[in-house]
């Protein structure tokens, strides 16, 4: 495996820069997408970049990138076990999907799996890259509005009758498969 390449751009954002792990074992189209990404005027980005599936998969961790470009077909694997493993390793970065070989069967099998967004490498330009970088944020950042809201009081901040339920669950299923008892 070889090293991996982190590079900063150079445009400027209030909110600090969009942190990306970049997938791809093509040192062209890493140029290419890095060129893209720099020449973005909304947003700044932080890439690091790694080659292969293997090295991929042993970046994903939580809070680690802000959202995830992948290249469908590397040359260690097929690049949608990431999408697979990344919820399980507690990374819930959008992940965006850059292919050259793009087929529909593709397009499906990636957003059966949840990808943020499929996009054909030769028809992407930096405004395309970099609106698909924020919407994906825009859409993870709404979703989990959307679960906070679900399962606390908006005023108070307190666990509802919703989260409640849930982790009471948890623990008479945690106490059943331990063989102990639970109370409240």
């Amino acid at each position: 495996t070889e090293p991996t390449v982190t590079h900063a751009t150079s445009s400027i954002r209030a909110e600090g820069p969009i942190r990306v792990l970049l997938v791809e074992d093509n040192e062209a189209d890493y140029w290419r997408a890095r060129d893209l990404l720099d020449s973005t005027p909304h947003a700044r980005f932080t890439i690091d970049w790694v080659r292969d599936l293997r090295s991929g998969l042993a970046k994903l961790a939580p809070a680690t990138f802000d959202v995830c470009l992948l290249e469908r077909f590397l040359p260690d694997g097929d690049g949608l076990d990431i999408l697979r493993a990344a919820p399980a390793r507690g990374c819930d970065a959008p992940i965006i999907v850059l292919t050259g070989a793009g087929t529909l069967g593709s397009d499906h099998a990636a957003m059966d799996l949840g990808v943020a967004d499929f996009l054909d490498k030769s028809r992407i330009d930096a405004t395309v890259l970099e609106r698909s970088s924020r919407y994906a944020l825009s859409r993870r950042r709404q979703a989990q509005r959307l679960s906070q809201l679900a399962q606390r009081d908006e005023l108070t901040g307190l666990a509802n009758r919703s989260l409640f339920n849930d982790r009471l669950e948890r623990a008479l299923a945690w106490a059943r498969r331990h063989d102990r008892i639970a109370a409240v």
